[in-house]
This record gives C-alpha cells, sequence and structure tokens, in this order.
C-alpha cells in the first residue's frame, strides 16, 4: 500500500490543507502534493463512504432506545407537558425524515432498475 491508513484517513476526514497537515504531520507541499493524487483521493472517498455506513449503522442501532425514550418521556404524565409536547414534535419529526429517506430510497432503486433494464435492451 503506497499510503499508510493515518493519510487514508485524515484524507476522508479533512479538506482543507491546514487540517491535513495538524493530522499527518506533513508538510504544506506534501499535502498538496497527495490532494493531486488521484489514487489517494479514490482510496479517502471510500473510506469517507465506509466511516459514513459504520455512523448510519450505530445510529440505526440507537434508533430503538431513543425512541422507546421519548415515548416514555411523551406518556409520563408527571413530566412538565412542555417537555412530552418537545419529545412528540422529535418522534414526528423524525419519523417524517424517516419517511422522506425510505422514499428516496425506494424512487432510486426504481430508477437503478429501469436504467439496467434499458441497458439490457
Amino acid at each position: 500500500m503506497k499510503y499508510g491508513e493515518k493519510i487514508i484517513t485524515a484524507f476522508a476526514i479533512y479538506h482543507r490543507t491546514v487540517d491535513l497537515m495538524k493530522a499527518t504531520g506533513l508538510s504544506k507541499g506534501t499535502v498538496v502534493k497527495y490532494k493531486k493524487d488521484s489514487e489517494l483521493m479514490e482510496l479517502a472517498g471510500q473510506r469517507r463512504k465506509e466511516m459514513l455506513q459504520t455512523a448510519v449503522h450505530k445510529m440505526e442501532h440507537e434508533l430503538y432506545n431513543t425512541v422507546q425514550t421519548l415515548c416514555r418521556i411523551r406518556d409520563d404524565k408527571s413530566v412538565n407537558p412542555q417537555v412530552r409536547v418537545s419529545a412528540s414534535n422529535t418522534l414526528l419529526n423524525h419519523f417524517h425524515s424517516l419517511k422522506v429517506t425510505l422514499e428516496f430510497e425506494d424512487r432510486i432503486e426504481a430508477l437503478e432498475k429501469a436504467e439496467e433494464e434499458r441497458n439490457r435492451e
């Protein structure tokens, strides 16, 4: 491997030269040179996607507990009504965002399928 994990991860996380210099210990000239390297930038892009997927999986794992906590707050009559309304609004907002995301996912899948079928013809 031409680049170490530290370099690839830094280029996946940071974009500014100054931040890359701090994270890697490389000189400004080397960072600028590396930024022009398509192989490194591709590796960094792949790493960025992996990091995002890991974060999404962690969030998905925590989602159930978070929703349960909000539901307990919402349903607890001893909790301040304003806090209960806030918990309800949070649930509704996140539900709406999830629904929109899932609809986009379905639409993208349909478009990809249509494109594949068109390419087969």
